[in-house]
């Protein structure tokens, strides 16, 4: 839970509509309610039945966030482990705010995070349960100790001749001699008309 002095700092003064400049899709109004919305819900902490549906898609449109999916993915992604809160907020704080606020939402972005860093949320938030960062897994080689495990078995049943050269096959058979036997033709249903054939 946190203190009440954030939760006020967070949640008062309430943005106002003439802080923020419309877009051709949105009014000034939704910029506000949106930004208010935002600063309850971390000001509650997060809590499921505030997350709607017009919050999830501003904020899966804004500080760099993606849909992941739907919104339940979303919420799953951000809001129910306090590591995954810490990372939400952490995002949310270092995004640069790209735009021009006549076409995005990057003046919200910069009053909420005006307001999350005047309240110290972050500096509360439960740091010490912050995830490592990922790193990529390593591809795994033709020769890894799982492959090799899955076919021993199958090498020690293997007979001599099983282990032995393939069987001779007959000439022109494969499949690279085919072709290689039908390059002159093609050559010459090809070439240019007067063109001597090689």
């Amino acid at each position: 839970m946190l203190p009440a002095t954030i939760v006020r700092a967070l949640t008062t003064p309430a943005f106002e509509p003439d802080q923020f400049v419309a877009t051709k899709w949105s009014t000034a109004e939704d910029k506000a309610k949106f930004a208010n919305d935002l600063v309850k819900f971390v000001a509650q902490e997060f809590p499921r039945q505030s997350f709607s549906k017009a919050l999830y898609q501003r904020l899966s449109n804004t500080f760099g966030h993606i849909a992941h999916y739907n919104r339940d993915g979303y919420y799953s992604v951000f809001f129910e482990r306090d590591a995954d809160k810490v990372v939400f907020l952490d995002q949310t704080l270092r995004w640069p705010c790209y735009g021009d606020p006549t076409y995005t939402f990057c003046d919200v972005e910069c009053a909420v995070q005006r307001r999350l860093r005047a309240a110290n949320v972050i500096d509360v938030a439960p740091t010490a349960s912050l995830p490592r960062p990922r790193s990529k897994p390593r591809r795994r080689r033709l020769t890894c100790s799982r492959h090799d495990a899955e076919n021993r078995p199958r090498e020690k049943k293997m007979t001599e001749k099983a282990r032995g050269a393939r069987a001779p096959q007959r000439a022109g058979s494969s499949r690279r001699s085919r072709w290689a036997a039908r390059i002159p033709a093609l050559r010459a249903a090809f070439a240019p008309a007067g063109t001597p054939a090689l």
